[in-house]
């Protein structure tokens, strides 16, 4: 075979070779693009009634904090996709990403701000829309704390006295919303975990 036909058989090859990883890349991309909006259309259907609250709160998030509030929306029990409304939802995200503009807070690692703090609730307690209010009474606590360990230390030190709760296996259950282990003044571990 003449040189020239060779290095162009070469060629023709690879380009051939190229279009096709090209063109097998732009299918996977697609199919990724469309498994992702197929849970998205999923999950909100499991919102039943609840969905155009789900939607509302999607399309007014600001870009900062759709990620958190996806991840919420991904996340939660079933019960909160069919009852939470969007402003719960929005103001819940706001806060938490609020709470970010402090020393301390910024160095929490992405993945435990998304499932430890972003979070409106802990486990099954009452949804109680507590954020605002414990951000009022204890933000002032740990302004000036300069890590997490530090923060974490001053809220134990200050927030069980301050709302006058108390470790109780006479509460009125374990899992007691932040609120009512306020309005009894009594918790367990986990409701004093909760708080």
């Amino acid at each position: 075979m003449p040189e020239e036909f060779t290095m162009g058989l070469y060629s023709r090859i690879e380009i051939l070779m190229k279009t096709k990883l090209i063109f097998c890349a732009a299918v996977f991309a697609l199919l990724v693009h469309d498994a992702w909006a197929g849970i998205s259309e999923t999950v909100l259907e499991s919102a039943g009634d609840n969905r155009t609250e789900i939607e509302r709160a999607l399309s007014q998030v600001p870009n900062a904090q759709r990620a958190g509030l996806e991840f919420l929306i991904l996340n939660m029990p079933a019960h909160d996709l069919s009852s939470l409304s969007a402003d719960f939802l929005l103001e819940n995200t706001r806060l938490a990403y609020k709470s970010r503009e402090y020393a301390w807070a910024k160095a929490i690692p992405e993945d435990i701000f998304l499932n430890a703090v972003l979070p409106y609730a802990s486990i099954n307690e009452r949804r109680d829309n507590w954020r605002a209010d414990f951000q009022k009474r204890f933000l002032p606590v740990v302004a000036e704390a300069k890590t997490p360990s530090e923060a974490a230390a001053k809220l134990n030190q200050t927030i069980f006295r301050q709302l006058n709760v108390k470790y109780s296996t006479k509460r009125n259950k374990a899992d007691q919303s932040p609120y009512e282990s306020m309005e009894s003044g009594l918790a367990s571990c986990t409701g004093l975990s909760i708080l």
